[in-house]
């Protein structure tokens, strides 16, 4: 094994930290509109950049489509420079061009040891799951306990439940904004584990899961446990009918309870229908014109776009397939959807891609810390990164039940 110096060791360990907790650490301000997280990984790019002796890979895919979509925002925002703040097209175009600089330099298969990255992943998933499961006990209790550091400069506030503020009335959002995007951290990491077969690991992510009431984790924890049954070789058939009967004896058990929180109403084609995180906001389409239809409005623009032609005092939210088409129009939405389709190949083990996909459908992650991250997890646990991994690292995170697991 070669000798690592300790200022390589000191590095990674603030690398891997950084990665691990980027969802977190772009919740707040870094300098001017670059936001901590990324101020941070840039920081620490330039480093690897100079510890290297300028020597750096880069992914030419990812960069090739992020520049396509710049540059569709740019031409849009010229389209729509009388109407538009041109001050906010440019800060929106640099934005993109800093997602893209970070995402080619540390989205890749070979950069980031898998191995080192998962137990940066587990520490960090175990605090939150953990920091959940107290701030539900304490709600119960009469306590409301915040996961925002108030005293660091953000755009959010406690008392906005998009802001952590959720806590207030029982959903737990972690150190998160939202129990949606404490899921949106979990769900890859519950998936790795549990194909790990650390199933100690893998109960504290999906009580966690359960008690953040969070749609996208419970949706998500049930696809990738009833798959994961199904699958395992190593379950008896007899397990997995005993599974399934427990399963539906405890949704018979709690029905009432279900359809009493209205869960069964909010399935309801009628209510997906008029949801802006499903297809609610299909409608905004309405408002489109020929030239709006190809190339969209740009990115974070539908809100001031429906506010001027429709006088509409809307959100710049849709779920992020819809949002990629509202932003970028039918010319732009299509490319970008064809290079998200194309991610399933990266690993022959297809669930940290549904993972992907269900986050994709549920929440708006366009060019935001939470697709850096799930880009980050599909690029890391790829097949090539299993292939590529050094050989002193993969032996030290449990390489015996990693075997055949493909993740």
């Amino acid at each position: 094994m070669k000798d690592i110096s300790r200022e390589h060791k000191v590095f990674d360990f603030f690398k891997y930290g950084t990665l691990a907790l980027l969802p977190i650490l772009n919740i707040y301000k870094g300098i001017s509109f670059v936001d901590l997280g990324f101020a941070v990984l840039l920081l620490l790019m330039i480093l690897e950049i100079i510890l290297n002796r300028g020597r750096f890979e880069i992914n030419a895919d990812m960069l090739v489509i992020f520049s396509i979509m710049i540059v569709l925002n740019i031409i849009t925002g010229f389209i729509h420079m009388r109407s538009f703040d041109v001050e906010l097209t440019m800060k929106n175009a640099l934005m993109m061009i800093l997602f893209m600089v970070v995402s080619i330099y540390y989205v890749r298969d070979n950069v980031v040891n898998k191995d080192r990255f998962y137990k940066f992943l587990c520490v960090i998933g175990v605090v939150c799951s953990l920091f959940t499961i107290i701030q539900y006990v304490l709600y119960l209790r009469g306590t409301v306990l915040y996961g925002i550091i108030t005293w660091l400069p953000s755009d959010y506030s406690v008392t906005d439940p998009a802001g952590g503020g959720s806590i207030s009335y029982g959903r737990p959002p972690s150190f998160f904004t939202e129990p949606a995007h404490f899921a949106i951290y979990i769900l890859p990491v519950y998936t790795l584990s549990l194909f790990k077969r650390k199933f100690g690991l893998s109960l504290l992510f999906l009580m966690a899961l359960i008690l953040s009431t969070s749609s996208t984790g419970m949706m998500g924890a049930i696809i990738v446990t009833g798959v994961f049954i199904i699958k395992s070789p190593k379950i008896p058939l007899i397990i997995k009918w005993i599974f399934v009967l427990i399963g539906i004896l405890l949704f018979i058990q709690f029905l009432p309870d279900i359809n009493e929180s209205g869960v069964f109403e909010k399935v309801q084609f009628v209510n997906l229908k008029s949801n802006i995180r499903v297809f609610g906001s299909l409608e905004y389409f309405k408002h489109y014109d020929a030239q709006e239809l190809l190339f969209g409005v740009g990115l974070n623009r539908l809100s001031e776009y429906l506010m001027l032609t429709a006088s509409r005092n809307v959100t710049n939210y849709a779920n992020a397939l819809i949002f990629s088409f509202l932003s970028f129009g039918i010319l732009g939405g299509s490319i970008w959807t064809y290079f998200i389709f194309t991610l399933h190949r990266l690993s022959r083990n297809k669930m940290l891609f549904v993972v992907f996909l269900i986050a994709y459908v549920t929440d708006q992650i366009l060019f935001n810390r939470n697709l850096f991250y799930l880009l980050l997890i599909l690029y890391v646990f790829s097949d090539k990164a299993e292939k590529a991994a050094p050989e002193e690292l993969s032996q030290s995170c449990g390489q015996d039940i990693d075997k055949g697991l493909n993740l």
